[in-house]
């Protein structure tokens, strides 16, 4: 019995239409994703993976910037004193426009302490970057 290609390529071309449509994400949820992803990596200790994703990044003199890296050092070995952090849970997230998003979270702690918190992103050059500083 011999195929027909077209058919082969046809459902080819829907399953990888599938998986695309299923797997894309809105701005809202990569928004979540940069905090959530750079809140885990900062409370396991990478600073500069904090620095990166926020507007830390290109406002700072090279002073300020060890003085940042110092207190946030400081903080991450009091929380992990504390037990450390268990998880970063998103609460809810909305798209203010195009370049700015608001995120909402819970930090849970193994000491069992919850904080809620919120946080404002910017887009810059098609990437979302935690907004810290203020003035923004």
């Amino acid at each position: 019995m011999r195929k027909d290609p077209t058919t082969f390529v046809l459902t080819l071309l829907c399953t990888a239409l599938l998986f695309v449509s299923c797997s894309s994400k809105t701005e809202e949820e990569r928004a979540q994703d940069v905090v959530v992803e750079t809140l885990t990596a900062f409370y396991a200790g990478d600073i500069d993976c904090y620095i990166s994703h926020s507007d830390f990044r290109t406002k700072l003199s090279s002073r300020q910037d060890s003085l940042l890296r110092m207190m946030l050092d400081r903080y991450v070995d009091e929380v992990r004193r504390k037990g450390g952090l268990q998880v970063v849970e998103p609460l809810q997230s909305r798209l203010d426009d195009d370049s700015t998003a608001t995120v909402s979270y819970a930090l849970r702690f193994a000491s069992g302490t919850r904080e809620t918190c919120i946080t404002q992103l910017r887009k810059v050059d098609g990437e979302w970057e935690m907004c810290v500083l203020a003035g923004w």
